[in-house]
C-alpha cells in the first residue's frame, strides 16, 4: 500500500522552502497554487513514486496539467514527464528522460477540476485522470520494442552493431543500419587522419552532397555493386604511439542498389577553440527514391587492423524461410572468412518489420541459411566454425532455438542473449 509522505494543502502567503520555480511565475492565492511553467518540489522521496492533485485550466487554450517525477533542476527532460493536455491540449503523452514512450488522446476541459494520478511502481508507469487510465508504460524490453513499434509505425531507424572477437586483441564489426521514411538515405563514414583507397569502385567526379554540410571532392560510383571496399592507413597525427605502426581500418559494404562516394570532410584538427582547419576522408553510401516511402538496409563489415587484415573474405548469403521463401534485403546474412581458416555466419532478422512485410520469422517460421545448413528463431546469431568445418561456438540473441548441422540448442525459453563455446 502507499503511504503519505508529503502533503502540500498551500494554505499560506508564499511558497516557502520546499519548492522552487524553475521557469515561469508561480504564488498562492487563497489557498491554491497559481501559475504557469515549471515547478520543482525540493524534497527527495525515496522508493517508488505517487503523486496526486487536483488542477483546473483558467484559460479556454490550455497546455499541460502535468507532472515530471524522478526529476531534477534540469526539469521534465530528466525524469518521467507525465503529460496531460500536451503540446497545446492536442493530446496526452508519457516520456522517459525526453523521450516519447506512448500517447493518447486526452485533453484538458478548460473550467473543470481534474484529479491527476501519476505512478511510477519499479518499471511500471501510469497516469490516470479522472479515474480513467489514459497512459501505461512498462519500461521492459518488451513493452519497449511494442511502444517504440507503435510510435514509429511505418518508419524505422534501426542500427545493430556486432562485434565478433578474432583473438583476445583484435575483433570485426557488423554493422546494419536499416531505415524506413522519405525518398533520400545517406549514410556517412570516416576514419582517424590520414589517406585512403577504395577497391571494386569505378569513381568518376561527381555533384557535391550540399544541405548545408562541409564537404567537398566528391567522386561517385552510381551502381556500386556489393562487396566493394575502403582502406584507412591511419596517421598518428598526435603522437599517440610510442613508435610508428602500421594501423588500418578496413570498411567492406554489401548494401543493395546504393551509390558510393568518396568525399573530404572539413574537421578541426586541434581543441574546440584551434584553428587547426584540416580535411579528412570519408564515405558516402546513398540509396534514394523518386515516388513511395523508401526503405534501406545499409550492410558493412568493419576490421581494424595492424599490418594485414585477419578477415581473408566477405560474402553476403540469402536466408530463406523453412519451406524455402526467400527473405526480403532487411534480412541479412554474412559470412567472413578468416586468415587462419576459421569461418563465421551472422545472422540478423528485421524483428521491428515496420511495413508488415512477409515473410516475417516470427510468423514464418525462422531463418534458415543454406549454405551453412542453419536453423533459428533467434533476431540474431553467430555462429563460429573452426578450420577444420566443426561448429566450436554460437551466440543468439532473442531467441530459443538453433540447429546447425548436427548441434542442435533448444533453450526452455526465449532469452535475450546466449553464448555457448562447443
Amino acid at each position: 500500500p502507499w503511504m503519505l509522505s508529503f502533503e502540500d494543502t498551500f494554505q499560506r502567503a508564499t511558497l516557502g522552502p520546499d519548492w522552487r520555480v524553475l521557469d515561469g511565475e508561480w504564488r498562492l492565492d487563497n489557498g491554491s497554487l497559481v501559475g504557469h511553467g515549471s515547478l520543482l518540489c525540493l524534497r527527495r522521496f525515496r522508493g517508488y513514486h505517487r503523486v496526486e492533485i487536483e488542477a483546473v485550466a483558467l484559460t479556454d487554450t490550455p497546455c499541460d496539467l502535468s507532472v515530471f517525477l524522478q526529476a531534477n533542476e534540469e526539469g521534465w527532460k530528466s525524469g518521467v514527464f507525465f503529460g496531460f493536455g500536451s503540446d497545446m491540449n492536442t493530446g496526452s503523452k508519457l516520456l522517459l528522460r525526453g523521450k516519447e514512450t506512448v500517447r493518447s488522446d486526452a485533453r484538458i476541459v478548460p473550467g473543470r477540476t481534474h484529479r491527476i494520478l501519476c505512478e511510477c511502481e519499479g518499471s511500471d508507469l501510469r497516469h490516470v485522470v479522472d479515474g480513467a487510465e489514459i497512459l501505461r508504460f512498462s519500461n521492459t524490453p518488451e513493452f519497449v520494442q511494442a511502444a517504440r513499434a507503435e510510435a514509429l509505425r511505418g518508419k524505422q531507424c534501426e542500427r545493430t552493431l556486432v562485434q565478433v572477437s578474432l583473438s583476445a586483441a583484435d575483433s570485426y564489426y557488423a554493422d546494419i543500419f536499416r531505415v524506413v521514411g522519405g525518398r533520400d538515405h545517406a549514410k556517412f563514414m570516416h576514419s582517424h587522419f590520414g589517406a585512403m583507397t577504395t577497391r571494386g569502385l569505378n569513381l568518376k567526379p561527381a555533384a557535391d552532397y550540399g544541405h548545408g554540410t562541409i564537404m567537398r571532392d566528391f567522386k561517385s560510383d552510381p551502381a556500386a555493386a556489393p562487396g566493394w571496399s575502403a582502406d584507412w592507413t591511419v596517421e598518428d597525427r598526435y603522437r599517440i604511439l610510442r613508435e610508428p605502426r602500421d594501423i588500418h581500418l578496413r570498411f567492406t559494404d554489401f548494401t543493395t542498389g546504393a551509390e558510393a562516394a568518396t568525399c573530404e570532410g572539413w574537421v578541426v584538427g586541434g581543441h574546440f577553440n584551434t584553428r587547426q582547419e584540416t580535411w579528412i576522408p570519408r564515405l558516402m553510401v546513398r540509396r534514394q527514391a523518386r515516388e513511395g516511402v523508401l526503405a534501406s538496409t545499409f550492410v558493412g563489415v568493419m576490421e581494424p587492423y595492424e599490418k594485414t587484415s585477419g578477415i581473408a573474405s566477405i560474402r553476403r548469403l540469402p536466408l530463406t524461410t523453412p519451406d524455402g521463401r526467400p527473405y526480403g534485403d532487411a534480412h541479412v546474412a554474412l559470412e567472413v572468412r578468416l586468415a587462419d581458416g576459421r569461418s563465421d555466419l551472422i545472422l540478423a532478422a528485421d524483428a521491428d518489420n515496420p511495413r508488415n512485410e512477409r515473410p516475417a520469422p516470427a510468423e514464418d517460421g525462422g531463418l534458415v541459411q543454406p549454405d551453412w545448413g542453419v536453423r533459428t528463431d533467434a533476431e540474431l546469431c553467430v555462429v563460429r566454425k573452426n578450420a577444420a568445418g566443426a561448429i566450436v561456438h554460437v551466440a543468439l540473441g532473442q531467441g530459443r532455438t538453433l540447429q546447425a548441422g548436427a548441434v542442435k540448442i533448444e533453450l526452455k525459453e526465449k532469452t535475450e542473449f546466449v553464448e555457448r563455446a562447443l
